[in-house]
């Protein structure tokens, strides 16, 4: 269930405490690893150092990078732990997300696969439609033995 609940709770920006994100690269590794789910939240301020998730206009996905150096702008100069150079573009603090607080190792795979297709399918449709079935036969089983117990 935790698994169906987490990304509904991320891609609708219901107001929490904090959001989830399932990595989808090696960019900070050996910190976070691909496949982990890792939790952020936003704080008043960020410092050299820090691992924040941030948006940028032309990326899909947010990026979780470490700051590297604050710019006398306000702006954050990041990179990943496993990248060899900074990122091109700076964070305004209007992109940043939230600060990285917690990881749970290879969650991010389960949730990855709920988002597709297939994984809807499979994880979310397919038990829905059993336990409706189910359901739908206890009602008719109950009804049966009512109209018996009326006829007796």
């Amino acid at each position: 269930m935790l698994i169906a609940i987490l990304p509904t709770i991320s891609s609708l920006n219901i107001q929490l405490p904090f959001r989830a994100f399932a990595v989808e690269t090696g960019s900070m590794e050996p910190t976070i690893k691909v496949g982990d789910l890792i939790f952020v939240k936003e704080e008043k301020g960020y410092a050299k150092g820090d691992i924040i998730t941030f948006d940028f206009k032309n990326n899909k996905t947010p990026i979780t990078h470490r700051i590297e150096e604050i710019n006398v702008d306000g702006t954050y100069k990041t990179k990943g732990d496993a990248n060899s150079a900074s990122d091109v573009d700076n964070v305004s603090k209007e992109q940043v997300i939230g600060k990285y607080f917690l990881r749970i190792p290879l969650l991010g795979y389960p949730i990855n696969f709920v988002r597709t297709p297939l994984g809807f399918l499979i994880l979310i449709v397919i038990p829905a439609i059993v336990i409706s079935y189910e359901e739908f036969n206890k009602i008719k089983n109950e009804i049966y033995l009512r109209k018996k117990e009326k006829t007796e």
